[in-house]
């Protein structure tokens, strides 16, 4: 397997919006095939969406990237 790969965000599958107000959500796990860690890109389209809301992972021990 390749040190690195390159892909267009076109190329990456989008997940489906929720709301029509939701940005574009492309998750890179599955594509790049990353094990250790999730990882996504939020796209806003219209330009007013909030790409990622205000959270607090400390009850669930995840590390934000």
């Amino acid at each position: 397997m390749a040190g690195w790969v390159v892909r267009e965000i076109g190329e990456i599958p989008r997940v489906p919006r929720g709301d029509a107000d939701d940005p574009d959500w492309h998750a890179l796990q599955h594509l790049f095939g990353l094990t250790a860690f999730g990882a996504n890109v939020f796209v806003a389209v219209s330009g007013h969406e909030t790409l990622v809301a205000e959270h607090d992972e400390r009850s669930s021990a995840q590390q934000q990237l």
